[in-house]
């Protein structure tokens, strides 16, 4: 009889277990990339920039280093992938007039 009752328990703990698996799919949508900006050619390029990725859909985190000489800036972003991709990202940068020579991406 215990056995029974201990087969029962283990058969319910394997269902529950693979039903959860199922459902918990890969749901990390986060992205985090580095970008490497240069033909920064004024003064206010930071604060362009900085707009044009606040007012990007997707963009959940950004941080920007400028090197001493005002000639390259590094982006670092964290962006939800479903909503955003790193492609799109990088035309809106170059759309403005930007030169993005390097993408170091984490996915």
């Amino acid at each position: 009889m215990k056995k029974n009752i201990l087969f029962h328990k283990i058969l319910i703990f394997s269902i529950i277990i693979a039903s959860i698996s199922c459902f918990n799919r890969n749901k990390n949508t986060q992205n985090a990339s580095t970008i490497v900006i240069t033909n920064l050619s004024c003064d206010e390029c930071t604060t362009e920039i900085n707009t044009i990725i606040e007012n990007l859909n997707g963009i959940d985190y950004h941080e920007i280093w400028i090197s001493n000489d005002n000639s390259v800036l590094l982006l670092n972003i964290q962006f939800d992938n479903k909503k955003i991709t790193l492609e799109a990202i990088k035309e809106d940068i170059k759309s403005q007039g930007f030169t993005v020579d390097l993408i170091n991406s984490n996915n």
